[in-house]
């Protein structure tokens, strides 16, 4: 209780002297002048006991040493007389300008007083320069308040699987008292997403101070006290340029109605803004969808058709001048039949022709886009199967810690995550979304007799002669499936759950609901981008291959098409229709873009 009501009166108004009397004035005057004892001549302080009285009230409500609160009242009284107005009166800037003129070691003790008295807020003290914000928050809200909120925090990281040490560096303090002191209140739960935002973004980029707020929104989300994180980077768009802003407003409108999936939507969205960049270039005076005619529609299609890599971006891109692919060729008109389709539809604009028919994708495309998997070759495959099986703590990629320039850093996950995920790359043929959405308790173990085998256990005998059964969740063409794994992946996964430290749950952005995601770890789930940019490279690295073969960059979906023709070519193969159900696939003509027949 006492220092919840420490906390509270710290911030409490209380009047402070608004004006002088002549004999008040005269003593400040003779108290700034050259050679005098200033506060240490006793006649001053009696003369001025009104004035400093309060003070002294403060400071021992505050915790100041009886020497500090005689250096806050020189300062004051110097103050006093250069701008001279008695302290009571004062408002921020002159607090500020106060402040600033006393070393550091006493400027927060200024300010603390400052703030008591109601004559500036936390928010206006934490714009001056050189401010220790933790030795501030100390003396409004005292030590012991402090250091429970900022364990907090730490206990949290430390819970989710951060270091030992990658929370403990000054960044994450001061980060966390400068936060402190602008909500006014020593409770994580006063700080808010506006305050995290904007103290992050005046941070200077990749400097310890903005990753240390970046981690305080983290941990705060994951505590259930903020709605979201902070987004780690914010990448300016030129997505905008050369587009009419009414046909902008009609993309914006139609992409907060759309039902599709979140990253459909973005797509579609973005494939439209270019139908808009090309109208606004080639017809300026027709603004919006419910302009448009079949004459003019004609037109775009015969564009898209003859259109070139780069026309229609305004961004570099490679390949720029060389002709459109005939996937690029047709993903552009099916977005644009979908945008036309809804507005129809939906009576925003009338139908003055049928945009299934006009903006069809052309025979002469549609012949160019026959199935074509981007098989592995086997010597490849094998070595990243090797790699796979065999990864060891070295060839762990590792980067500093949280805060400390000096270090030789750790590994970003542990062995037994990343060797999970890679093995479950390798032998499950899933997507890269539904690997990262994988649910903790995935793995079931079925035996020959129909009985359950053991549970959460790396031990293969223990389950010899079960079947490993993998828990898809929900994915892009169905809902959620089991099927038949290699042990491995059970087993890897078992190994990974052991060691898994407790995670919150994360919401699943196909259904919304609260699980326990399995690849997690310091409070995140693994992005989709993961496999392409960190464990790709890493195996590649390990088996000494290339990243790239003849057929392009190995990807995450290459491996699904590396599986499915390996499985598809076996000597007891699955069938198409076995091999569609395994994949997860709506139709068996999608599952012959991934199975190839092998001489």
């Amino acid at each position: 209780m006492a220092v919840e009501a420490r906390a509270e009166r710290a911030f409490t108004t209380s009047v402070g002297p608004t004006y002088f009397t002549a004999e008040e004035w005269a003593e400040v005057t003779a108290a700034v002048a050259p050679g005098a004892l200033g506060l240490r001549s006793m006649h001053t302080r009696r003369t001025l006991k009104r004035l400093f009285a309060p003070m002294d009230d403060a400071g021992a409500l505050l915790c100041l040493h009886r020497h500090t609160i005689y250096r806050v009242q020189g300062v004051v009284l110097h103050a006093m007389w250069t701008y001279g107005t008695a302290w009571g009166s004062w408002d921020p800037d002159t607090w500020l300008a106060a402040a600033g003129t006393e070393g550091i070691s006493c400027r927060a003790a200024v300010l603390a007083i400052g703030i008591h008295f109601g004559g500036l807020t936390g928010a206006d003290a934490l714009t001056i320069e050189r401010l220790e914000a933790t030795t501030l928050a100390r003396r409004l809200f005292g030590s012991e308040a402090v250091d429970r909120e900022v364990e907090r925090v730490r206990a949290y990281l430390r819970t989710v699987g951060y270091g030992v040490h990658s929370n403990y560096w000054v960044a994450l303090m001061t980060a966390i008292t400068r936060l402190l002191v602008h909500a006014g209140r020593a409770e994580l739960e006063a700080i808010t997403l506006d305050a995290l935002a904007q103290a992050h973004a005046g941070s200077p980029p990749r400097s310890m101070r903005r990753r240390a707020y970046y981690r305080v929104a983290h941990a705060l989300h994951g505590m259930g006290l903020l709605p979201h994180g902070l987004r780690r980077r914010v990448y300016q768009t030129t997505s905008l340029a050369d587009v009419d802003p009414v046909w902008v407003e009609w993309c914006e409108r139609w992409r907060r109605t759309s039902t599709l999936a979140p990253n459909t939507v973005q797509r579609t969205y973005y494939s439209v803004l270019k139908a808009g960049r090309w109208l606004f270039r080639e017809h300026p005076s027709v603004r919006s969808p419910d302009e448009w005619t079949r004459d003019l529609a004609i037109e775009y299609l015969a564009a898209v058709d003859h259109g070139i890599v780069g026309d229609l971006i305004t961004t570099n891109v490679q390949h720029r001048g060389a002709p459109l692919l005939a996937r690029s060729k047709a993903w552009l008109l099916s977005a644009t039949r979908r945008f036309f389709i809804d507005c129809q539809e939906w009576g925003w604009c009338p139908i003055r022709f049928d945009a299934t028919r006009t903006f069809a994708t052309p025979r002469s495309v549609k012949a160019l886009i026959a199935p074509n998997p981007r098989v592995l070759a086997d010597d490849v495959w094998a070595k990243l199967l090797w790699a796979g099986l065999n990864l060891e703590q070295a060839d762990l990629p590792t980067g500093s810690t949280s805060f400390r320039p000096e270090s030789q850093g750790w590994p970003a996950y542990p062995l037994a995550l990343v060797k999970a995920s890679a093995i479950a790359w390798l032998f499950t043929g899933l997507r890269s979304d539904e690997l990262v959405r994988l649910r903790v308790g995935c793995i079931r173990w079925q035996r020959a007799d129909g009985a359950p085998g053991v549970g959460v256990t790396p031990d293969r005998e223990r389950n010899e002669g079960a079947t490993c059964l993998l828990d898809v969740p929900t994915h892009k063409t169905g809902g959620s499936y089991t099927k038949p794994v290699d042990p491995m992946v059970g087993e890897a996964f078992a190994a990974w759950e052991l060691q898994r430290k407790p995670q919150p749950l994360f919401i699943d952005r196909k259904t919304s609901e609260r699980v326990a995601i399995l690849f997690a770890w310091r409070g995140r789930p693994l992005r989709t981008s993961y496999f392409n940019e960190t464990l790709i490279p890493l195996l590649c690295r390990k088996s000494g291959i290339p990243f790239e073969d003849a057929r392009g960059r190995i990807t995450s979906h290459r491996a699904r098409a590396t599986i499915a023709s390996q499985l598809y070519n076996a000597k007891e193969p699955m069938t198409l229709f076995e091999l569609q159900a395994w994949l997860g696939h709506r139709s068996p003509e999608t599952t012959q873009h991934y199975a190839r027949i092998t001489p």
